[in-house]
């Protein structure tokens, strides 16, 4: 539950109210559903049922999650592998092909530097874990059900419960590798009220993870989104921006009639393996 400003603050509505099941990669919920998979609607409190898909229970995790890595050795040498310029990987191995074990790779995407023995260093991109969807598993979403009022600051009749204003929606959304380093994202919203699309690259970088979108509504609202994160060594830095460029704003307080923009800025810092320090403004 959460304070949603009505009377004054003194009470506080349920917004989250659901039953779950994971199932086969796939997690199914009805109740009171908040969205949270569009960067622009993560407002709206949804009375109905959805169904998306997983990389939590999935089998082989470390085959499906992270880029094969797999190298030529000419003869039997220590290899080392770095991330900036950090030691993530040494072993003495044969001879042959062989297939790296990534299991204790840290999460995210970046440049390895691969020294066989006494050989010139080589390179290779790696990512590892669902910030891009893998190859073989598109990431999806379908959400329908009823608009609530958990998302009007300001109502006359006060329950605990968001109640139903009679205006059906429906909202998908997909997430596809497109090709080693770039996904596509995109979420599409219809209703009585109004429809909307929103969509954009996942890409990486370098050591950086970038999320960009734009949004257009049938009701002429066009916004921006980008996130953007990087690494170095232990350092996370992470920045969100959302920019309302136009919109049709109405007395209603319906999702998508009088979108705000929304910056932040964290950085965080890996003390040890389990523990961090950040911040967030």
């Amino acid at each position: 539950s959460q304070n949603n400003g009505i009377n004054n603050g003194e009470h506080f509505q349920i917004q989250n109210l659901y039953a779950q099941r994971i199932s086969e990669n796939k997690i199914y919920t009805t109740g009171y559903i908040v969205n949270q998979t569009s960067p622009f609607l993560q407002s709206q409190t949804i009375l109905g049922a959805s169904v998306r898909s997983t990389l939590e229970t999935v089998k082989n995790a470390e085959n499906v999650l992270a880029t094969p890595l797999i190298i030529f050795v000419p003869q039997a040498s220590q290899v080392s592998i770095f991330k900036n310029e950090q030691l993530i990987f040494s072993q003495y191995l044969e001879p042959g092909y062989q297939r790296i074990y990534t299991g204790g790779f840290p999460d995210g995407a970046y440049q390895l530097t691969i020294k066989i023995g006494t050989n010139n260093p080589i390179y290779r991109f790696f990512s590892k874990g669902s910030a891009l969807p893998p190859d073989q598993a598109t990431q999806f979403y379908l959400l329908g059900g009823s608009l609530t009022n958990g998302t009007i600051s300001n109502a006359n009749n006060y329950n605990y419960l968001p109640g139903t204003l009679g205006i059906p929606v429906l909202q998908a959304g997909i997430d596809k590798r497109l090709s080693e380093s770039i996904a596509l994202a995109g979420d599409i919203l219809l209703s009585s009220d109004q429809k909307s699309v929103d969509a954009g690259p996942i890409f990486l970088l370098g050591n950086a993870f970038v999320k960009t979108a734009v949004l257009v509504s049938s009701r002429n609202n066009f916004g921006v989104y980008t996130f953007f994160n990087t690494q170095k060594n232990r350092l996370s830095v992470s920045v969100i921006l959302t920019k309302i460029l136009y919109q049709n704003k109405t007395p209603d307080y319906y999702f998508l009639n009088n979108l705000i923009d929304n910056n932040s800025v964290s950085l965080s810092y890996q003390v040890s393996d389990n523990s961090l320090l950040g911040v967030v403004g």
